[in-house]
């Protein structure tokens, strides 16, 4: 039996004390670096950010007018004959009831597709004039077309060919007709049917622009 004295049993403490140090010290100086937190986690919270409110369709609705519609042939009425490449110009005019101009000489613009159908949105309410042009066909004008706010008017406009036109104009005024219109009036042609309609009543309106 080997009996160790209590000098020889701390000394043996020691160094295995000392070997645990060594052991184990550089691990720590590894694993210390991990302990950084890394580098994307900057990038992850730019990435969190919210963005800019985005508009809600039917907001813009209640502020603005669309003109839409159909350009047809006038000679059958008993058949759509659509008038493709028609010209519509819209132009603002001062209301004559409130007596404010607005945005008065704003001038808006489109061409009927191959069907004659034409859209125009979105549009400031008020008062406009709207012209009509098409090749082979008469001017078409309307000249006072109030459009109002979140609403929708829908015209389906009938235009005469210039032939006709040029015809009619060969034949003597009739007296119940009146005087003839001055030079200044600008001439027009033809007729018309409108419809009016809730703007915000059909969401794909608005948010097919």
């Amino acid at each position: 039996m080997i009996f160790f004295s209590p000098r020889h049993v701390g000394r043996a403490f020691c160094a295995a004390c000392c070997f645990a140090c060594l052991l184990f010290a550089p691990r720590a100086a590894v694993s210390s670096p991990r302990q950084s937190p890394p580098a994307t986690q900057d990038t992850a919270k730019q990435s969190r950010e919210s963005g800019p409110p985005q508009r809600i369709p039917r907001q813009g609705a209640q502020t603005t007018a669309a003109l839409d519609g159909l350009v047809r042939d006038a000679t059958n009425p008993n058949s759509v004959i659509p008038v493709p490449a028609a010209v519509l110009t819209l132009r603002n005019i001062p209301s004559a009831q409130s007596g404010q101009s607005g945005q008065s000489g704003q001038i808006f613009s489109a061409t009927s597709s191959g069907e004659g159908v034409f859209r125009i949105f979105p549009l400031p309410p008020g008062h406009y004039e709207l012209r009509v042009e098409a090749k082979d066909y008469a001017p078409f004008v309307l000249s006072d077309l109030e459009l109002r706010p979140n609403e929708v008017m829908t015209l389906e406009i009938s235009l005469v060919t210039a032939a006709a036109v040029e015809a009619r104009s060969r034949l003597p005024r009739l007296p119940e007709l009146g005087p003839a219109l001055s030079a200044e009036a600008p001439p027009s042609f033809g007729t018309y049917r409108e419809f009016r309609h809730r703007l915000d009543s059909d969401p794909a309106y608005i948010e097919n622009i």
